[in-house]
């Protein structure tokens, strides 16, 4: 039996269900892809900043020889 015959024999409700069903796993592959689309910018951002911290610790050190 096709899939299309098989969905035409469902109720009213049971059509809802399964719909809802369908939403609910849409919305949490997107809702996952979005948390590691926000984790992979948080780590980015720790790195740059972190990078930031780096360069303007070795900058300070570089300021604070003084030629011998």
């Amino acid at each position: 039996m096709r899939y299309r015959d098989i969905c035409e024999q469902l109720t009213p409700a049971e059509r809802a269900k399964r719909d809802a069903e369908k939403r609910r796993a849409a919305n949490a592959k997107r809702d996952a892809a979005q948390r590691r689309k926000n984790a992979a910018a948080h780590s980015y951002q720790d790195t740059m900043r972190s990078s930031n911290d780096a360069i303007q610790s070795a900058s300070n050190a570089l300021a604070n020889i003084t030629p011998s």
